[in-house]
């Protein structure tokens, strides 16, 4: 059993805090651009069941508060047992009840990882600099096996996951998946997905 602690936002180092500039983009945000394979109501509470593949997809989210917090949390933990996973908390100032941490320890669950969300503002008339000679990229709406190689190379989880799970999780909102190519070898990959006024990267 564990928590994650996420929600926390932060600027990218030298950008300051200019007037006007983003705050968080808040929970329900984040989870827009990251989508479980299946997702479980728990009297408010959202269960993601992924198979295991990343952390965010296998865990609550804690938005609401239920009647009987006891028997929610047993709910839970019933929940991913079943799916042979362990039960994971996603705690930020959103979540509900308020002593959820504490009530979460003093259960036996511990904090595994904390999470930071860097934020900016993107300047309508910026220009991104030119691709590096002999280097360009490549966009689609679609997650190909090329870029879904680059993705997943650096992935802690990615030897337990199976391909086509991997490729229902990253596919799971609308995005668009970008690849930085020189010759036939794939320099980079990132995932921009898309949530409101707010782009996530990935």
């Amino acid at each position: 059993m564990s928590v994650v602690s996420s929600g926390a936002s932060r600027r990218p180092p030298g950008t300051g805090s200019p007037a006007g500039s983003p705050g968080a983009p808040g929970v329900a945000v984040e989870s827009a651009t990251w989508r479980p394979v299946r997702t479980v109501d728990l009297d408010g509470w959202l269960l993601g069941v992924s198979g295991g593949f990343t952390r965010r997809a296998n865990s609550v989210l804690p938005l609401a508060e239920p009647a009987d917090l006891d028997a929610a949390l047993a709910a839970v933990e019933h929940e991913y047992h079943g799916a042979g996973r362990a039960a994971v908390f996603r705690v930020c100032a959103a979540a509900r009840p308020a002593d959820l941490a504490a009530r979460l320890r003093g259960r036996g669950y511990r904090t595994v990882a904390a999470t930071q969300v860097l934020v900016r503002g993107v300047d309508e008339h910026a220009r991104a600099p030119e691709p590096t000679a002999g280097m360009h990229l490549s966009v689609a709406d679609v997650p190909d096996d090329a870029w879904l190689d680059g993705w997943l190379s650096v992935k802690a989880t990615a030897g337990d996951a199976h391909r086509d799970l991997a490729r229902s999780v990253v596919h799971g909102s609308p995005a668009l998946y970008v690849r930085a190519v020189a010759g036939e070898r794939t320099l980079g990959v990132v995932r921009a997905a898309r949530a409101g006024d707010w782009v996530g990267l990935s």
